[in-house]
């Protein structure tokens, strides 16, 4: 038994036989979801809206070679995923600088409670340097292992934890400052 509804089990045969329509359709309706789940990768939104059209291009392809049957939120995820990874690596341009300019910590107290809403986080993500934003993404929100991010990213698991502990460092000002500042701010 499929575990797949029958429309969409329906619109993805018809994907695995090429059909533009049933390409059309699938994109419009699962744009959102890979949008939202390629936020994290990119630096800004030319580079997520690449993440997605590679993550679709990958998924047609995919889908030409065989029909799927399974989890497909949950197989399109990592198809997503792994085309956000496939972008830092096009975009890792040698050694990777650990501390930007912009991000260096300032001293702000935070007295306004602890609320961030989705998109201020992906804009803070957004923020850090690449290998960065890359590691604390896969291991905050994928839950990949340190050796796991080593093997996807070509770096070792104990690089992978620097990366981390260096993203944890530079978030926590960044949260700060934003939590300050939109306590102060009046709210309309």
């Amino acid at each position: 038994m499929s575990s797949l509804p029958d429309d969409l089990a329906e619109l993805l045969d018809a994907c695995h036989r090429q059909e533009a329509d049933a390409q059309r359709r699938l994109y419009r309706e699962w744009y959102g979801f890979a949008r939202s789940k390629a936020l994290p990768y990119g630096r800004d939104s030319a580079a997520v809206e690449e993440i997605v059209q590679d993550a679709f291009v990958k998924l047609f392809n995919a889908l030409r070679r065989e029909v799927f049957r399974g989890v497909f939120a949950a197989w399109f995820r990592r198809i997503v995923v792994n085309a956000g990874i496939d972008h830092y690596r096009r975009e890792r341009t040698g050694p990777v600088e650990l501390l930007d300019a912009e991000l260096a910590p300032g001293n702000v107290p935070n007295e306004a409670p602890l609320r961030l809403e989705r998109d201020d986080c992906i804009r803070l993500l957004q923020r850090l340097p690449p290998a960065c934003r890359m590691v604390f993404t896969l291991y905050v929100f994928e839950e990949y292992t340190h050796p796991e991010i080593g093997e996807r990213l070509g770096i070792s698991a104990g690089t992978s934890r620097a990366y981390l502990f260096r993203a944890r460092e530079l978030l926590r000002p960044l949260v700060g400052t934003y939590l300050h500042l939109t306590h102060f701010l009046p709210h309309e």
